[in-house]
């Protein structure tokens, strides 16, 4: 009776659980789709409509913001006839249209609401009131506009190229409006006319009224035309409607077309699309979009767009965008996923693909979307994603005035002019492009989202082959004009000299308030007419018969020129030098200075000091001497008044190692890393102002001394390539000793912190701020003087041609100078020589904060000292000149022996310091819980650990429980990878190599567990059938009793027959016995080999010359000690005698194993080998 109550509970609970999985599986899917709907609705209230409607709200608030656009924006009348004039289909279609409308209006209205004198207006009046209108309108329209735009025409053929003027003229007086409008109203009423004799003249007097409407329009728009047709005589007038259109029509048109491609590119980003993209790396599952601009992925097309002329797609509506992807993505995650193929970079998942993006150009065919391992799209799907594009043809831009375009129309102006004698012509045409650069740079200021003011001229054009932004395309018009005034230099030098402040002439406050980047962009402007003047005085001197100039032979040019040339260079070096702090000026006091903005002004002069040398190298590689000068002494001189100024007492003897790159941290973390933090209490009334405009100080300071350092050693590379002994034509060599002695080549400015006194200890200083600053071997400080190197050396290279292909060998970094250091050391060394307390104390303070800088100082010092071992002598005429010039008393041999033996010395202090430090370090026991950690990976999982813990019910013990201890030992590990400060390094696979050790002794010591336990008899099978014999009467016998047999080879390879058992099928002759089969398992693990019938065969580690047969059940039951979650290791140390940098490293691990059925058998094939 009991048994069927159970029976019938039973039945009921599967019933109701079938009933009830019914249930769920028919409300799953409307509960899924209503969550859909509710989860698509809630994104698309988060989605604004459009990214067109989001451009227009960023240009609003950019206009709001701006105070350049809203002093140069125009008036709504300006801004309706500029819409006129650029949509003159639409003017012509509007006024006929409007006209219409309202005749059909007035029509229908009653008789008692028209005016009542049209009753007594006989018939013939009507008629002469239409004509005399009709004519007076004609005649407006053939005679005044003709006359007036020729008369414009003529004026404005003055100019070498007039097109944007004479288009800004029809835009801003309106005559495209009026005279459109004039001509419409013309035909219009030639239609009324003809319509006379089929409505009779009762019909006129409607017609006129609404004409005399048209007229009026007419006549304003006419009296505006006349009245800014006189204006647009001025020059002032000119250049103030330009200034207009260009900042209030044409810098929005360019800003629209990018920030739409930037909105649209922000998708995934701001939520509106909830798809994981197709480039996220952190989603790893589910389907993806990818949206692109153009046909770069694989798939299935889905559809196209026809376009009858070249289009940009100019608008995409996002609501309809959602929907699509939101439901493939729903259909997607449906869709089964196809096996991975091999080599393959990432997984396969759904993919759809949409190759349009707006702002660019599209043409003929365009894929509407690519769907890749998934759904294709339905045909509703495919035509509301077409509707999500709006695209409008290329053609209706011919209408608008570009920015770029009046750039370069100006900037032909100016160019025309230089050709001129008439150097008023060409101030004027010059003034007015660099004033139109500095409004477009202020009118592109706006505030972003986090409250910081940036530029809008920082967009890259996508139009552009290189992707350049906004503000280098403005900058790379000026690259003709500064050929044209380079060319005609010979006869007028005032154009050129003119071009040499040209930083200065666009400084001001629309470029101070711009970002760092545009500012120093400015100073490639410079640059650029230095490299086409630099080609110039090349071309001169080959045509005045210097058949050799460069590095190793110095050229000036003779007179004429040379004056000429002297001039403009000394020109350009003072407009050089004001860039400085046009682009990134030092505040005068620490009153006005904040500590936000110390890293954009050192970078910035970073930038110029860093182009300073660049110039230098450059005149010295073509061997220009009179630039070369002008240049080293620029370079010498670049830091000018500022050594008068005085550093805070708080930062004597700290700032030997401050760098540029320090100063984009934060201050406290500045106060931290230089020991600022106690001295910087301020109780003698010192400011942190002051403190803080200090350090950027001390980080110029040591910047332009080691770009002059780096240059000297570039320049002696430059000398080490000369195959002759005799250099004392090099030019090279002329200004490496010059900037070392401290010489002046030219008159003016302050020379200070001279070279001339340099000690071999302090470039060692240097040497070690550039390498080890940071911290990091490529990256930070060292990371931008690599650059630097880099880019020089770059220039360099031999000129390439396209048929060819070239190949380098090396990094060129700071590295790559090591012959020219060594040559430098060798010169200063005199003596012997020592660390100095400044560097001395650094390297105490790194070996406990920043290890990673001692371990870059010593990756040097070992370079350096195996260069010097090497029996190859450093090039003995460049350092026997070297030591002449500066008047140094050591022969070559003595400062090589004095520098090799003061290196030696250091690098002893060095490693003692190391020593010492690490003999005081303790080993961090976090650490040692890592090594544990890394140990307990694997080793002791029934999934990953080693054979046979798969075989084991598996326990772990959290209390201290009576199991046997084993103890393992790695020895001679060093400190200091165990160190809290890692003064080792580490190796990037020690992970593996602690969990390999630990893996390969558990699986070893559990089956020396086991087979200690079990009683195992030997039997000895010397060949192959007694061998099967054997194994064959022990798995019967073990069958029999619900056993399961298991064989345990000490190689798969061993016993011979074993071997050839298992590769009996595969035609090499082998045999095996007739009641054998062999096959594979899965998921036994990497010890298993295969079965010999029912008898599963491993492979461990045993005494040769035996197998071994046991069951299974053998293996019951194993705990291990569980010292915290996951860890089941313990790990300590101890110090050796014989080394203070190395350890032994203990690991111990406690186990209990539980032997079942202790059956087993020897299988002894090898006589020779004695069984235990």
């Amino acid at each position: 009776m009991r048994n069927e109550v159970e029976r019938v509970q039973e039945t009921f609970r599967l019933t109701r659980e079938r009933i009830k999985a019914k249930w769920v599986a028919a409300t799953r899917p409307p509960i899924d789709l209503v969550t859909f709907v509710l989860k698509l609705i809630k994104s698309l209230s988060n989605t604004p409509w459009s990214v067109r409607s989001i451009v227009r709200s960023d240009i609003a608030d950019w206009r709001s913001f701006n105070r350049y656009q809203r002093s140069q924006g125009l008036s709504p009348w300006m801004r309706s006839l500029t819409h006129a004039g650029e949509h003159p289909i639409w003017l012509c279609l509007s006024g006929p249209v409007a006209i219409c409308v309202l005749r059909v209006l007035v029509h229908y209205l009653p008789a008692s609401m028209h005016p009542a004198s049209w009753k007594n207006w006989p018939n013939s009046d009507r008629l002469t009131y239409f004509t005399t209108l009709w004519s007076v309108q004609a005649t407006i329209a053939a005679l005044a506009f003709p006359m007036v735009i020729a008369f414009v025409a003529v004026f404005l053929q003055r100019r070498p190229a007039a097109d944007n003027a004479m288009h800004l003229y029809m835009l801003n007086s309106g005559a495209l409006p009026a005279g459109l409008s004039s001509l419409m109203l013309v035909v219009a009423m030639g239609v009324q006319y003809v319509a006379v004799p089929h409505q009779g003249s009762s019909s006129l007097l409607p017609w006129g009224a609404l004409d005399a409407i048209w007229f009026t329009i007419n006549a304003l728009l006419t009296a505006h035309f006349l009245y800014r047709t006189v204006e647009f005589l001025r020059a002032d007038v000119q250049l103030d409607v330009v200034r207009r259109h260009v900042v209030s029509v044409a810098l929005p048109r360019d800003v629209a077309r990018l920030w739409s491609f930037q909105v649209f590119a922000q998708a995934h980003s701001r939520g509106w699309i909830s798809t994981p993209d197709y480039l996220d790396e952190k989603s790893t599952e589910g389907p993806r979009v990818h949206l692109t601009r153009y046909l770069l992925g694989r798939g299935t097309q889905q559809g196209t767009i026809e376009l009858r002329s070249e289009s940009r797609l100019t608008n995409v509506r996002l609501w309809p965008l959602v929907v699509v992807i939101a439901l493939w993505a729903r259909a997607a995650s449906k869709w089964p996923r196809p096996a991975a193929e091999q080599f393959q970079r990432r997984a396969v998942w759904p993919t759809l693909s949409v190759p349009m993006t707006p702002g660019s150009r599209y043409h003929e065919t365009l894929p509407l979307a690519l769907v890749e391992a998934g759904p294709d799209l339905d045909e509703v799907l495919r035509s509301l994603l077409r509707r999500a594009f709006s695209f409008t043809s290329v053609k209706r831009e011919r209408f608008e005035i570009q920015v770029a375009s009046v750039l370069e129309e100006f900037e032909l102006d100016a160019r025309t002019a230089v050709s001129k004698p008439n150097v008023k012509e060409f101030e004027r045409a010059y003034e007015t492009l660099v004033g139109l650069h500095r409004l477009l740079l202020g009118a592109s200021l706006f505030e972003s989202s986090d409250g910081t003011v940036t530029s809008w001229a920082l967009m890259p054009d996508l139009e552009h082959v290189f992707q350049r932004s906004l503000y280098e395309n403005w900058n790379n018009t000026y690259r003709h004009l500064f050929l044209a005034a380079i060319e005609s230099m010979a006869t007028d030098a005032s154009p050129v000299r003119r071009l040499c402040h040209i930083v200065r002439h666009l400084g001001g406050r629309e470029l101070r308030e711009s970002p760092a980047e545009i500012r120093e962009g400015m100073l490639d402007l410079p640059l650029l007419l230095m490299y086409q003047l630099g080609d110039w005085w090349a071309r001169q001197v080959e045509e005045q018969g210097a058949g050799r100039h460069g590095a190793h032979q110095m050229v000036t040019l003779i007179p004429p020129l040379f004056h000429v040339y002297e001039n403009v260079i000394s020109t350009f070096v003072g407009g050089w030098e004001n860039a400085k702090d046009d682009v990134a000026e030092m505040p005068a006091s620490s009153d006005t200075f904040e500590w936000t903005s110390a890293y954009k002004i050192a970078k910035l002069r970073a930038a110029h000091v860093q182009g300073t040398s660049k110039l230098l190298i450059a005149a010295v590689m073509r061997g220009d001497k009179t630039a070369a000068e002008w240049f080293a002494d620029a370079l010498g001189k670049w830091w000018g008044d500022s050594t008068y100024e005085h550093q805070p007492f708080v930062l004597v003897g700290k700032t030997d190692f401050f760098t540029v790159d320090d100063l984009e941290a934060n201050w406290q973390e500045i106060e931290a890393s230089f020991g600022l933090a106690d001295e910087n209490s301020f109780p003698t009334g010192i400011r942190q102002t002051e403190v803080q405009r200090g350090v950027l100080r001390a980080a110029l300071l040591n910047l332009w001394t080691d770009i002059r350092l780096v240059t000297v050693e570039l320049l002696i590379s430059l000398a080490c390539q000369h195959d002759q002994q005799d250099l004392n034509g090099s030019l090279a060599i002329e200004i490496a000793t010059g900037l070392l002695n401290g010489k002046q080549w030219r008159t003016g400015g302050t020379a200070s912190e001279s070279l001339r006194d340099m000690t071999a200890t302090e470039y060692l200083t240097a040497k070690v701020r550039q390498f080890a600053s940071g911290g990091h071997y490529r990256t930070g400080y060292v990371s931008r003087l690599d650059t630097f190197v880099e880019r020089i050396k770059n220039t360099q290279q031999p000129g390439m041609i396209s048929s060819r292909v070239y190949s380098s060998f090396g990094a060129d970094d700071l590295e790559s100078l090591q012959e020219q250091q060594l040559i430098l050391l060798a010169v200063l060394s005199d003596k012997t020589w020592q660390l100095t307390a400044s560097l001395s104390n650094q390297i105490d303070v790194w070996m406990t904060r920043q290890y990673r800088s001692i371990e870059i100082v010593r990756s040097r010092l070992d370079a350096w000292l195996r260069r010097l071992s090497d029996t190859t002598e450093l090039l003995a005429p460049v350092v026997d000149t070297l030591l002449n010039r500066t008047g140094k008393p050591q022969d070559a041999p003595l400062a090589r022996s004095n520098l090799h033996t003061s290196l030696e010395a250091i690098k002893a202090t060095v490693e003692n310091r190391r020593n010492e430090v690490l003999h005081d370090e303790a080993v961090d026991p976090e650490r040692l819980e890592q090594i544990a950690m890394f140990a307990s990976r694997s080793a002791f999982s029934t999934q990953s650990g080693p054979f046979p813990l798969q075989l084991f019910e598996q326990n772990f013990r959290d209390s201290d429980a009576p199991l046997e201890d084993f103890n393992l030992t790695v020895r001679q590990i060093r400190k200091g990878e165990m160190t809290k400060v890692e003064m080792d390094q580490r190796a990037i696979n020690e992970s593996d190599f602690w969990d390999d050790a630990v893996r390969n002794n558990v699986g070893q010591l559990i089956m020396w567990d086991v087979l200690r336990a079990c009683d195992a008899g030997a039997q000895l099978v010397p060949d192959a059938e007694l061998y099967w014999a054997a194994v064959q009467s022990f798995a019967e016998s073990m069958t029999a009793q619900g056993l399961h047999p298991i064989l345990l080879l000490e190689n798969p390879t061993k016993p011979d027959w074993v071997w050839e058992w298992q590769h009996a099928y595969i035609g090499l002759g082998y045999q095996k016995p007739q009641d054998l089969r062999v096959w594979h398992a899965n998921d036994k693990g990497h010890a298993y080999i295969c079965n010999f019938n029912d008898v599963e065969v491993y492979g461990v580690f045993l005494q040769p010359g035996q197998s071994i047969l046991l069951t299974r059940e053998a293996f019951d039951e194993i705990s291990f000690q569980r010292y915290a979650e996951g860890r089941y290791v313990d790990t300590s140390y101890t110090a050796r005698s014989d080394s203070d940098s190395l350890i032994d490293i203990h690991l111990k691990f406690s186990r209990q194993v539980a032997i079942g059925t202790v059956d087993a058998l020897r299988l002894v094939y090898a006589q020779e080998e004695k069984a235990p």
